[in-house]
């Protein structure tokens, strides 16, 4: 078991979550193959999990601000950050903290992360076109919503003409 994690982690940096998952979905083959006491097994993989942790091989607080940083990078909202974080399995005081970094390093960091989204995507300042019809401010406008940011970003972006437009004292 402790092989097989080491292996996985060898592989991915991920949450002690996901690490309890992946193992548990090989626990199951394991003993559906093999036979063996199931909650001997889950003992085992706890205590492996708080020895994986105290080595620094597993570290959900460090995982959480690196991968949030990674994200907003990216043009991931703070709301899209927050789900995909939740769903590696983190606790919501550990999610909050990375996002609280976040916002130490931006006055406003969903403005932040829609004008990478939108670099990407070629939206707003960044489309190819310099006309914009009410359709195509429409297609524009879903996109950034649907992607998570909030309105009052997403019309902000959408109605840029150029980058100096969505700069903090441009407000």
């Amino acid at each position: 078991m402790r092989n097989s994690a080491l292996h996985y982690l060898g592989r991915y940096t991920t949450t002690s979550a996901q690490l309890r998952r992946v193992m548990l979905r090989r626990i199951g083959r394991s003993l559906e193959h093999h036979g063996g006491d199931r909650e001997e097994a889950l003992e085992l993989l706890e205590a492996l999990i708080v020895q994986l942790s105290s080595a620094g091989y597993l570290d959900d607080v460090r995982y959480a601000e690196a991968r949030a940083a990674e994200l907003h990078q990216r043009g991931t909202s703070l709301r899209g950050i927050r789900a995909k974080l939740y769903q590696k399995g983190l606790t919501a005081e550990q999610i909050d903290d990375a996002l609280a970094r976040i916002a130490e390093d931006e006055p406003d960091p969903d403005l932040a992360a829609a004008v990478a989204y939108a670099r990407r995507r070629r939206l707003g300042p960044f489309r190819r076109e310099d006309t914009l019809d009410s359709a195509r401010r429409s297609k524009e406008f879903g996109a950034l919503a649907r992607a998570g940011f909030p309105s009052g970003v997403a019309r902000r972006v959408v109605d840029a003409r150029s980058l100096e437009d969505l700069q903090p004292e441009a407000w």
